[in-house]
C-alpha cells in the first residue's frame, strides 16, 4: 500500500493568534487570548472568535468539574444522570476536562511552561498543591480512558459514574 500515516499536531500559539489577527481580524487580545485557550486548534479559535457562546459553554464545562470535585458522591452521581442524557456535547466536555487534567498535571510537577486554561490558573495551581501529580496523572488517565470508552459500546452513565469515582 502506499498508504503513509500523516501525523498532525497542533499549530504553535504565536501561530494561532497571527492568524486570528491578520486573517479574521481578531483584536490583539481577544486574538492572544484565544490562541492560548485553543492550544493550538486553529478551528476552536475561529469558532470561539464568530461564536462567544463557545467560550461560555467551556467556562460552564470547568464550572460542572468544579461541582463533580466538590461534591459528594451523592451529588456526583446527580450530575452525571443529567450529563448522561446528552451524548453528543459528551465528547466535547471531556476533551475540555482532559486540558484541565493536563494543565493540573504539569502544575503537580512543578512545570513552568505556559499552559492552555491560563484564565484557570489560580484554581489549577491550587489543586495541583493539593492533589499532587500522582492524582492528577490518574485523574488525566481516568477521563483519556472515559473518552475512549465512549467510542465503543458502553453504557455511557456506567462510564460516567466511574470516572467520577476516579476523581477522588
Amino acid at each position: 500500500s502506499r498508504c503513509q500515516p500523516l501525523h498532525l499536531r497542533p499549530l504553535p500559539i504565536e501561530t494561532v493568534r497571527a492568524a486570528l489577527e491578520q486573517v479574521w481580524d481578531a483584536p490583539p487580545d481577544t486574538a492572544q487570548t484565544l490562541a492560548q485557550l485553543s492550544g493550538g486548534r486553529i478551528g476552536w479559535a475561529i469558532r470561539a472568535l464568530q461564536n462567544p457562546a463557545e467560550l461560555d459553554r467551556r467556562h460552564d464545562t470547568l464550572a460542572l468539574l468544579d461541582a463533580i470535585l466538590r461534591g459528594s458522591r451523592r451529588e456526583r452521581f446527580a450530575l452525571v444522570e443529567k450529563l448522561s442524557l446528552d451524548k453528543t456535547s459528551l465528547l466535547t466536555l471531556l476533551d475540555v476536562w482532559q486540558g484541565f487534567w493536563r494543565d493540573t498535571l504539569l502544575l503537580a510537577n512543578g512545570s513552568r511552561a505556559p499552559i492552555p486554561n491560563a484564565d484557570q490558573a489560580g484554581e489549577i495551581a491550587a489543586l495541583a498543591e493539593q492533589i499532587g501529580p500522582d492524582a492528577a496523572q490518574k485523574a488525566l488517565d481516568a477521563t483519556r480512558r472515559t473518552m475512549t470508552y465512549l467510542g465503543q459500546n458502553v453504557n455511557t452513565r456506567l462510564a460516567l459514574e466511574v470516572l467520577v469515582l476516579d476523581y477522588q
